[in-house]
């Protein structure tokens, strides 16, 4: 082989990793922007999914869904700091398990948010109260927030509820949880 020949397979090689390095790092930068994507984008469930998905997982059963005009008469909610929300209640007068869950404003500041749990600690402590009154079993209550959703559970084991809640919320891929 002559040196020019040489020379000629040299560049040429140079020149196709040189294609290569260039066409990775490309496919490299394409496949990460698409994971944080991905990442960044959020699930936008009703709180009707949210809390029926709950109920589904924890098994509760006997629990009545209340209308999303009968709320406030548990929850007297302002005007403005949810825009979507979704109760159950157990019909049953020995249980008094309930769920609900709350879908914040894209406005709602800590303010709103102090004003939301001060409307659920108040209601929560009333409804527990008033049972133990009336049954022999204890009630607990729990709240857990995820923006933009509050969840809130009265029952006699509320962590496990909790826990199904984050799940929802956090789980990429919610066909899982049908």
């Amino acid at each position: 082989m002559d040196e020019n020949q040489r020379k000629k397979n040299i560049l040429l090689t140079a020149v196709l990793l040189a294609v290569i390095a260039i066409i990775s790092a490309i496919l490299i930068i394409i496949s990460l922007y698409m994971q944080n994507s991905s990442k960044n984008q959020t699930i936008d469930y009703s709180a009707e999914y949210v809390a029926q998905t709950v109920i589904q997982k924890m098994n509760y059963q006997n629990l009545t869904q209340i209308s999303s005009e009968n709320i406030s008469k548990y929850y007297d909610v302002p005007k403005g700091i949810v825009i979507d929300s979704a109760m159950y209640i157990s019909n049953r007068s020995d249980s008094g398990t309930e769920v609900a869950c709350f879908k914040l404003n894209d406005r709602s500041d800590n303010e709103d948010r102090e004003t939301l749990s001060e409307i659920i600690a108040d209601y929560t402590s009333s409804k527990i109260s008033n049972y133990k009154d009336v049954n022999d079993h204890t009630l607990l209550s729990k709240t857990d927030i995820v923006y933009p959703y509050v969840f809130v559970v009265i029952s006699s084991d509320p962590n496990g509820a909790v826990t199904a809640f984050e799940n929802v919320i956090t789980n990429e891929n919610p066909d899982t949880l049908k």
